[in-house]
């Protein structure tokens, strides 16, 4: 099937449908003019065969807000719920022509940024966010290990620096976890878990250059988890979300969906402090949901985002 543009003597722009040489079907230019635009959210990220995080986790996030999900894929990883068995980054080629043949049709309302997997990837994406309209949020997600243990690249250093310098200033909000701010402020957690959240997520936002910042606070202690969102045009407007701490044990691919949740808002053109309210209750209300089920045999299984249907063992 061939789809050909061509303009009428009165100016308009019509399609016409080709199979083996002959016209199957002519649609007016004003059918596509009529039609409700698509809310989308381009997730560029890895896959994960348990299907817990990586890509299968954002499609799943995005469908819950209601927003379609485009996807550029960095890498294809071997995982369950034990652990990372193997990794494999995709050429960045690959990566190129995913989002080349995305843009020819497609502006996205939102771009979430998850596992990178090589710093050559990490500029193509770079690349890609610099020809994106100033008004497309861009959230970053700056995971470089999985939670159930094993990294995520075979460069992590590089790539540290790599998200610092080039993908981190195109990024309007960017959501480390309280490991990964040990991490880039190359400091030990012990004295991370000393510091108030604020004072941390600030010192991140300056070294990371990006509009804002939220500080997810799932590995602290405390019988609620508090996220920090801070703001680099408000000192003052420092924002948190606490939620009780659940026992839950199915908790892979929490980042990834949090993330997710909060770029789905971002997409259907809610502010930030609105995402961050909406996105935090929601993955609250997700991890309430995913107490009393099991997938494989370490106990450490996905979230369980649509309330899917279990039996009982």
């Amino acid at each position: 099937m061939q789809y050909i543009y061509c303009r009428s003597a009165s100016g308009s722009t019509d399609i016409f449908l080709f199979h083996l040489g002959s016209v199957v079907r002519q649609i007016p230019e004003t059918t596509f003019n009529m039609q409700r635009k698509l809310v989308t959210l381009l997730a560029i990220a890895g896959s994960d065969c348990s299907g817990g995080a990586g890509i299968q986790a954002d499609i799943r996030a995005a469908a819950r807000r209601n927003v379609y999900a485009l996807t550029a894929l960095t890498a294809v990883t071997s995982q369950n719920s034990k652990g990372l068995s193997a990794f494999h980054p995709l050429p960045p080629e690959c990566l190129k022509s995913q989002l080349d043949a995305i843009s020819q049709e497609v502006v996205p309302d939102a771009v979430k940024i998850g596992m990178i997997g090589s710093s050559a990837n990490a500029r193509v994406i770079a690349d890609y966010l610099k020809t994106l309209p100033q008004d497309v949020p861009v959230v970053t997600d700056p995971v470089l290990a999985t939670s159930a243990g094993g990294d995520l690249t075979g460069e992590k250093k590089e790539l540290a620096e790599i998200l610092v310098s080039e993908i981190c200033p195109l990024s309007d909000i960017v959501t480390p976890n309280i490991p990964e701010a040990a991490l880039f402020l190359n400091i030990d957690m012990s004295e991370i878990l000393k510091r108030p959240t604020e004072s941390t997520a600030r010192e991140l936002m300056g070294i990371m250059n990006c509009d804002a910042l939220i500080l997810k606070g799932g590995h602290l202690s405390d019988d609620f988890i508090t996220d920090t969102l801070v703001l680099n045009e408000d000192v003052d407007g420092d924002m948190k979300h606490r939620h009780p701490r659940f026992e839950c044990i199915n908790l892979h691919g929490t980042g990834c969906i949090y993330s997710s949740l909060l770029a789905a808002e971002l997409a259907k053109g809610n502010g930030i402090r609105e995402s961050f309210r909406k996105a935090g209750s929601l993955i609250s209300k997700i991890i309430a949901d995913s107490r009393e089920y099991a997938l494989g045999t370490s106990g450490y299984g996905p979230l369980n985002i649509f309330d899917y249907t279990t039996t009982y063992i």
